[in-house]
C-alpha cells in the first residue's frame, strides 16, 4: 500500500513538473517582436488573425476604415482596448487589406528586454543606441503633455518608441510602441496628414 501510494504522489508531482516547464517555455501572450509580431499576430498578416487573438482578452475589438482622400495612409484600422481595467490598447494598421503596421500602449505589453509604456527616454536610447530621433510637429496637446511627440525609430529593427512629455516629472516617457517590417521607412499610424509635419532631429 505504502509503494502504491508513493508511485501516485510520484506521478501527480511529475505532471505538475511537466505542466510547470510547459508553462515557463510556452510563448508569452503579451510579447512584442520588433519587426514581427504582437502577442502572436504578425506583420503581413490578415485582419482576422488580430480579431482571433485579441477576442480572447478581456476588453473590446473594432474596427474602421482609413482616412479619405489619403493614398498613402492606412486604408483599414482594426484595435483592441481594455481602458477599464489597465488602458492597454492594440492597434492593427492595414495597406492592402494586410497588416503594415502594429501599435500598442499600456502595461500589459512589453519588449523582450522588458521595455514598455512608462519607459524613459534615456531607457530606449541604451536599448537602441542605433535608432534616429524624430519629432512629429504640431502634434502636441493635453494628453500628450502639451509638447509635440517625439519618436525613437531604429528602422533597422523594426520599432519606434513613442515619447509624450511628462509635465509633473519634466521627462520624456514611452507612451506607446510601434513596429513596422525592417528596413522599411516609419511613420505614426502609418502616414502624416496635414498640418502635421515629420521632421529628423539632429
Amino acid at each position: 500500500m505504502k509503494r502504491l501510494i508513493l508511485s501516485c504522489l510520484l506521478l501527480v508531482s511529475s505532471g505538475l513538473m511537466s505542466r510547470s516547464a510547459q508553462g515557463q517555455i510556452g510563448p508569452r501572450r503579451d510579447l512584442v517582436l520588433p519587426g514581427m509580431s504582437v502577442d502572436g499576430v504578425e506583420l503581413g498578416g490578415s485582419p482576422s488573425s488580430f480579431q482571433a487573438v485579441f477576442s480572447q482578452h478581456p476588453g473590446q475589438v473594432g474596427a474602421q476604415i482609413g482616412r479619405s482622400g489619403a493614398a498613402q495612409c492606412p486604408d483599414g484600422v482594426y484595435y483592441w482596448s481594455d481602458l477599464a481595467r489597465d488602458t492597454s490598447v492594440a492597434t492593427a494598421y492595414l495597406k492592402g487589406g494586410a497588416i503594415s503596421q502594429l501599435s500598442v500602449q499600456g502595461p500589459v505589453f512589453s519588449l523582450p528586454n522588458g521595455l514598455k509604456t512608462g519607459a524613459t527616454e534615456e531607457q530606449v536610447r541604451q536599448a537602441s543606441p542605433k535608432a534616429q530621433m524624430y519629432v512629429l510637429l504640431h502634434s502636441g496637446n493635453k494628453v500628450n503633455g502639451g509638447r509635440d511627440l517625439h519618436y525613437w525609430v531604429d528602422e533597422e529593427a523594426g520599432v519606434a518608441f513613442k515619447l509624450a512629455w511628462w509635465q509633473s516629472k519634466k521627462l520624456r516617457s514611452v507612451s506607446g510602441i510601434d513596429i513596422f517590417p525592417k528596413g522599411s521607412a516609419y511613420r505614426p499610424e502609418g502616414c502624416i496628414s496635414t498640418p502635421q509635419q515629420w521632421e529628423k532631429l539632429k
